[in-house]
Parts: structure tokens; sequence; C-alpha cells
């Protein structure tokens, strides 16, 4: 805010002479060449910009000047008196061309200079009626006016009026203007006709009322930037925006509003910004493109917006506004985010200057003036730390006030350079300076959360191979494969990531590495089976062992692994067929030719692997995927990883998955216990079977699998005889004719399915004293 000395004091010596000199100031217009005063002694003070007074417009009279305009693209003034009477002036040769008094029956409220070229212009009264003026060069050198009255006092129209400036669309040649009643704002084209394009109702956004809004006008102001023309409307404490489209003039009411502390009294645009001038004295900046206020000018006891609503004291010219209150005449200029950010850094607010040139979005149009000024706040950050020293606070636990000054250095540095798209200075400025000072261990702890949280999607390899070792140290892998599954595998170094993953067995996100990164289904399981038949039975086999299950599990369900979305439908196909026929290897290599064999021995080495740890799991993922088969006529499909490494396997982009006959022996796989002695293992080994024959009974009920002669009695006669359940009779005696209700209810569908002899069945069932099942 800068006061305007030399015309203040001229203003304020006129003031001193109020019945005879030049009057108090009254209304206010700015030109890239002039400012403009009128005075309540109907007189028009023209400054220049250098403060003199250049000329002065009229003669003293009791007629006072109650609104006044500059046209942008001449040297027109157009002055709108007390008495109605509006007069046309040329600045630069001070003469009079047109005063037109039959335009306002009332006091001049308001009055504007509409488009470029010839002296139009469209003036409100105080009675509440709007008129359009054209001035134009007639016969003789003499001037004349055309008037057109637009409304008549009916209309209640406020006194405030904006017309829209020069915008190089199609809307030049309408000429746009808005004004306002108390009960809406019209927005209205004045060429080639007159034509009213929108009635903005002020209860359309259905806006709060309160006992202060009563009789507030509504105040408008238009602007023209490369993002279209927007025209934004205050009432009283609400501030809204509108939207025009240039080519077919539809209005597009925005969304956003921001609520004022106080009623406003004039508003204008400058810098991208509106401003709000309120009853507070209090100049405010509200950003159209959020709602909210960015900033607000207290302009102190000068009486610039107690004088009640009149946009003839806000006026905006290039870029700069200026105020008009009592004997003062002030300027607001708005600062360049360059100039702003220096003045924050001169005074030592980093985080503030550092949050302003993001919000500028510097780097993202090529500039390196954001991450120059992250690199000299990071040095300036270092060389001012804290000295390496634990702090006792009462009886709280140490503080080290060292640690807890890189660790908010480190978060702001992440935050900065995830924003603005820059982590190669993350990764190296940013680090090779945390580095020098000896706490590059705060620099990756603090990675960590932003890892997690998605901010950080990629690590330098540096970086990332730091990472790793510091949690390790620190006994903490699984910290980093937390971080491993959130990381987007194609921005990091495979090469180097895979030997990561294998050398700490990280095999969760091994698996979405290699989905993700590669397409590969298959490799990663093959890893996670190698370990499972390497490990025996050491601790934590059971958990790795599970780990694949689920993979396979989510593989079958066509599910990205570990996050489940949805995978498109070929990928989904994919996954599926390449995981179960590695899966289901009748017969499968060592990682090396000359490498152990261990439990590889078997048939079907990875089903049984699996099974010991989670039988059900197991038998779980060969039933979701049989469960997705039509019945019948499924054709088989050879195996292309039978008794070979992934590496050495090239399959067809469109392999099918295992037909029911693999899946149906690797559930007998699955359920076999062969080790079964004891008491303990033979009931193992019953309950084991059991399974088994659900699984198959199920299966072969919908006609998906066919089983064997053998197997289908085998089934039958479980279902029929063998099945049992746990509840007794009263007395505690179990009955024999008790059975399991779902198993009961396979039966028929199984019987309608395989050929049997049913009438053996039913003289067994006889025999067993087991009437209703062999009915």
């Amino acid at each position: 805010l800068e006061t305007l000395a030399a015309a203040s004091r001229q203003l304020a010596k006129n003031a001193r002479y109020a019945a005879h000199g030049p009057g108090l100031p009254a209304a206010l217009a700015v030109h890239a060449k002039f400012v403009a005063v009128g005075t309540s002694r109907g007189l028009t003070l023209v400054f220049d910009h250098f403060q003199e007074v250049r000329r002065v417009l009229g003669t003293a009279c009791e007629d006072g000047v109650a609104a006044v305009d500059l046209a942008r693209a001449s040297d027109l003034a157009a002055v709108g008196h007390a008495s109605g009477v509006v007069r046309v002036w040329d600045v630069i040769k001070g003469g009079l061309l047109k005063a037109v008094d039959d335009a306002c029956a009332a006091p001049a409220a308001c009055i504007r200079f509409v488009g470029d070229g010839d002296a139009t212009l469209v003036a409100v009264d105080g009675a509440g009626g709007v008129a359009k003026i054209v001035v134009q060069r007639r016969a003789f050198a003499a001037y004349g006016a055309d008037v057109e009255c637009l409304l008549d006092g009916a209309a209640g129209v406020g006194p405030d009026l904006a017309a829209l400036g020069a915008t190089r669309t199609p809307l030049d040649a309408r000429r746009l203007v808005a004004f306002s009643s108390a009960a809406a704002t019209f927005v209205v084209a004045l060429t080639p006709t007159v034509e009213v394009l929108h009635k903005w109702s002020k209860n359309e956004e259905d806006l709060d009322e309160d006992e202060s809004s009563d009789g507030a006008p509504c105040l408008c102001a238009w602007t023209s930037t490369s993002d279209g023309v927007t025209l934004a409307r205050a009432r009283a404490r609400d501030v809204e925006y509108a939207a025009v489209d240039a080519d077919s003039l539809n209005i597009y009411l925005g969304r956003l509003r921001c609520r004022l502390p106080a009623n406003a009294v004039a508003v204008a645009w400058a810098g991208g910004a509106l401003c709000v001038l309120d009853e507070t004295n209090a100049l405010r900046f509200i950003d159209s493109a959020s709602g909210s206020q960015t900033a607000a000018l207290d302009l102190g006891p000068r009486a610039f917006g107690v004088d009640g609503p009149s946009n003839a004291r806000l006026r905006e010219a290039d870029g700069a506004l200026y105020l008009l209150g009592g004997a003062d005449l002030a300027t607001v200029k708005l600062q360049s985010t360059v100039q702003r950010v220096a003045a924050l850094v001169d005074a030592g607010e980093w985080l503030e200057a550092l949050a302003l040139q993001l919000d500028d979005g510097a780097d993202r149009r090529g500039d390196d003036a954001a991450t120059g000024l992250l690199r000299r706040y990071v040095a300036l950050a270092v060389e001012n730390a804290p000295a390496r020293r634990a702090e006792t606070i009462g009886t709280a636990r140490p503080l080290d006030l060292a640690r807890s000054h890189f660790k908010m250095l480190g978060g702001v540095c992440v935050e900065f350079c995830a924003a603005t798209g820059r982590l190669d200075v993350l990764f190296d400025d940013v680090y090779a300076a945390f580095a020098k000072a000896k706490r590059d261990d705060v620099f990756l702890d603090v990675l960590e959360p932003y890892v997690l949280a998605g901010t950080l999607t990629r690590l330098a390899p540096e970086v990332l191979a730091a990472f790793v070792a510091h949690f390790e140290a620190r006994g903490a892998l699984v910290a980093v494969e937390r971080c491993l599954l959130r990381l987007d595998p194609t921005a990091l170094d495979f090469n180097m990531l895979t030997q990561v993953l294998r050398a700490h067995r990280l095999y969760s996100a091994t698996f979405r590495i290699y989905n993700a990164g590669l397409g590969d289904f298959a490799s990663p399981l093959e890893l996670a089976l190698d370990a499972c038949h390497d490990d025996g039975a050491s601790p934590g086999a059971d958990n790795r062992a599970k780990r694949a299950i689920l993979y396979l599990r989510y593989c079958v369900a066509g599910l990205s692994f570990p996050a489940g979305d949805v995978l498109d439908r070929d990928e989904a196909e994919s996954a599926k067929a390449h995981a179960l026929h590695l899966f289901l290897q009748e017969r499968a290599p060592p990682p090396r030719p000359d490498g152990p064999i261990n439990s590889r021995d078997a048939r079907f080495p990875h089903v049984r692997v699996l099974a010991a740890a989670d039988r059900e799991a197991t038998l779980d993922v060969l039933s979701a995927h049989l469960c997705a088969l039509a019945p019948g006529g499924t054709a088989e499909t050879p195996n292309p990883y039978d008794g070979q490494r992934c590496a050495r396997v090239t399959s067809p982009s469109n392999l099918a998955p295992p037909g029911p006959a693999a899946c149906l022996e690797g559930a007998r796989i699955a359920s076999s216990r062969d080790d079964a002695g004891d008491d303990d293992d033979a009931a193992a080994a019953a309950a084991a079977r059991t399974a088994f024959l659900d699984f198959a009974a199920g299966h072969a009920a919908r006609g998906v699998v066919a089983p064997s002669p053998d197997l289908a009695d085998e089934i039958l006669t479980y279902l029929a005889l063998e099945s049992r359940a746990d509840p007794s009779d009263d007395a505690g005696t179990p009955d024999p004719d008790a059975y399991d209700l779902d198993r009961w209810g396979t039966l028929p569908r199984v019987l309608r399915v395989l050929e049997t002899d049913a009438e053996a069945l039913r003289a067994r069932a006889l025999r067993a004293k087991r009437p209703r099942r062999a009915l």
C-alpha cells in the first residue's frame, strides 16, 4: 500500500476550502495515462502518474460530480453529476464534447465506457434507471448523443455497473455489461441489439441470509484471461462467480464461493485475483480457483471503505489498484511471486517462501527457481543445524534436537520435491547434503512414511540400496517389503532390485515387482516355492508357504497382488494359467542342475509342500479354478512347465489353464498322507481323505470333473455310507443313521452324474442298518 503523497496533499488542500475551492473528492477513475478525481464542486481533476494536475475539467458549481470514467482506448472522460447530467470530455484538449441531460432522471450513480473505438457508455442513476449513451461526431464538427433507456426505475437497479473490456474474443462485438437489482444480476449485450443474456438470481445458489445483508447491493466486476471470461459478484458477505462462453454466450454459474467477514463495498480484479474492499476497511484478495481468501490488507484509519457501497472509490489499471478515501489517494501494487519470495527469504521465513514458490508452480513451467530456492534452504539449514547432543526436558526422555531438525528438514524436502516432480533434486542434492552431514540415516527414515503414503513412487538406485541396508541393520526388513509394495516397479532398477529381493527373501514384494514390472506371474512363484523346498521344517517355512498359497489364490481370482485390484481379462487369464501350471508341475527341477533335490523327488512336489503348510487353503486354490469352469467338455492342456525351470519355458501367449484332470490329481496329492502310522497320523490321514472326497464329490456333482470308476465308487460309498455327523441321540449314543446335511445333499446330484450300481449301494446301506440312506 502506497499513498500518492503529492496528489493526496492537493486533495487535502482542496478539502479545506470545500465551499469555495475545488471541493471534496467524490469519485475516481484510472487510465494508463491519467488519474481522474471528481469533486463535490463539479470539477474533475486529471492527474498524470507523476501526481501533477494536468487538466481541470468543468467549472466550479454546486452540481457535484457523482461518477467518472475514462475510456481505455481513447482520451475521453465521462462525468456524471448530481443533477443527472452526463458530460463527455476530451481530456487532452480539455474540451467538452457533449452534455447529455436526458439520460439520468436522478443523480448519476455509476458510469462506464463500453467497448473500444467510439464513445459508447452506460449510466445508472440513483433511482435505478439504466441508460445507454452513444456520443458521435456529426455535421459541422458538432457532437450528438443517442440515448436509449434500458431499464426504468421500476427495476430497482443498484448503484453499480460493470463493463467488460477488450477480450480479443467474439464477446468484443457484443459489448457486455452487468448490473444488479435487489433480486438478480443481469448480464446484457448492447450490440448489435440490446439483449439480456442471463438473469442471475440472488436465490439461485441458496446463499445464507443475515440481517447485515438487508439492502446490501450487488457489486460486479469482469475479468478476461487465457482461461476465459469471468464475472464476479459480491452481495453483502458472499462472493460468487459465473463464466461466459465466448462462442455460445452461455453463462455457467460456478460452485465456488467465499464468505467474507463483513459486507463488501467495492470489488475489482487485479493480478488474477478478485480484490474486495469491505466495511471494516480491509482489502481482501480472493483466489477464484479455490474460492478462498489468499491475503488481506488492513488499510488502517483512512476511510476507504466506510462511506458506504461505492465502486467509484476502487479502480484498477495495469494490475495496480487505486483507492480514494476522504482526502487520501493510494495505490496497492501486487507483488510478483519472485518479489514476494525474496521478501520472505529476507525476513527468514523460508518455509513460507517455499510454499509460495510451490503454489506458483514455477518448476512445472521448466523454471529452476523453485529447486534453486530449495538448495539454498537445505544448505543454510545444514550449516546452522544444532549440535549432536541430547537435551532432557523435565522428566521426559532425552530429546535429540539435531535429529529433530534434520527430520523436519527431510520432510520439507520430500514434500517439496514430490509436489514439483523434481525427485532428481531430492535423491541427488538433498541426499548428498544429508550424507555429508552424516545424517543420511535420518533421511532414509523420513522416506518410509512418504513411500507408504504413495507420495514417493520411486527411489534412485543408490538411495534404494542404502534404504535396504539401513533397515536391514535395524532388523526391520519388513518395513522394506512394505515400501517395495508401494513403489512403481517400472521406475526402479530391476536387476538391482531382484538381487535385493532374493538376498533377503522378500517374496510379497517379489510377486508384485515381477507382476507389475514384467507381467511375469510364474517366475516369482517359482522363487517362493524354491525357498519352501529348501527350508524344510526351518522357522518361517510355513509362513512362506502360506504366502505362496495366498499369491496363487489372487492369481486364480484374477486380482493383482497384494492390492487386490481386478486385472484386465487377458492379464487375468495369463496370470491364472501360468501360476497354476507351475504349481501343478509333476516334476520340478532344482534351481541349479547340481543343486539339492530336497522335497522335489516326489510327484507334484509344489502341491505337496504347500499342502503340508495348509491343506485346506491349497485345495481351495484348485477348487476356485474348477468353480470357474463350465460343466463337461473342458479340454486338458499340456503343462509347458513340467520338468522345466521358468527361464527355459517358452509358452504361448494364450496359454489355457490346467484342465480338471490335472486339478483332481493335484487335489489327491494334496490330501495324501503316506506317512500315517500312529493314532494321530491315522486321524490326520482320515481327515485328509475326507477333505479330498468332499472336494471330488462337489465338483463331480457339478459335472466339471470325471472321476475314474474306482474313484467314483469310493465317492459314492463315502457319501452313502461313511460320512457321519457329530450329533448324537439324547442318551448320548451315536445315531448310526445320522448324516451330514451338506454331504447328504450332494449324493443325489452325484448319482445323476456318475454311472454306478445304485441297487448294490442300497443293499449295502440296508445291511449297515441305515434305511434313510438306502432310501
